[in-house]
């Protein structure tokens, strides 16, 4: 009996293995774009720069013509509390497709301060093909001006990533010095 219950105890500790999306800055491109060489001038190419809090993901965008369409490019939006008058920033994110968004939620580091120089995405969004996935409240969605245009704070490290480690900024601060001075022309969280 003691080896037919080691043998069903054994059983039910199999577990499904976990699935595991990839992180903020993994599912980020960095691909094929005009790098600004200053944090000056990303802020200046920038619709609004602001420091705030990441508080949740949420289902984004989609683009391509049919619901079922697997080369279809799907979007999350990442939700960032800034302080600022106007609610919650809804950031567009690209996202690796085939993952369900509560796998996608657990990636995130929701909780880390983070830094964001953006773009109205609006006209981009009136394009044919977009389609909106989530709840829209009417709120502005955003876009990274570049992938240098976000610095995310890894609290455990001590330092602050960066959304392309390979274009550096010739006026950026040290990546383990004050988290605040990667903020060019923008808003500080309240």
């Amino acid at each position: 009996m003691l080896v037919a219950g080691l043998a069903l105890t054994a059983c039910g500790d199999e577990e499904e293995p976990q699935v595991v999306a990839p992180g903020l800055l993994q599912s980020l491109p960095t691909g094929d774009y005009e790098a600004a060489t200053t944090l000056t001038e990303l802020a200046e190419r920038s619709d609004r720069v602001t420091m705030g809090t990441v508080v949740d993901v949420e289902e984004g965008f989609r683009f391509g013509d049919a619901a079922d369409d697997p080369g279809a490019s799907r979007f999350i939006e990442l939700i960032v509390e800034s302080g600022e008058l106007d609610g919650p920033i809804h950031v567009v994110w690209p996202y690796e497709y085939g993952y369900d968004i509560d796998v996608i939620r657990e990636s995130m580091p929701i909780g880390a301060p983070i830094v964001l120089y953006l773009t109205d995405f609006r006209t981009i969004a009136a394009e044919k093909g977009w389609y909106h996935l989530g709840p829209d409240d009417g709120h502005t969605h955003w876009i990274p001006t570049t992938p240098q245009g976000v610095i995310l704070a890894d609290s455990e490290a001590g330092v602050a990533r960066l959304g392309d480690p390979s274009a550096p900024l010739t006026d950026a601060p040290p990546v383990d010095g004050d988290f605040e001075a990667w903020l060019v022309g923008g808003t500080p969280t309240e």
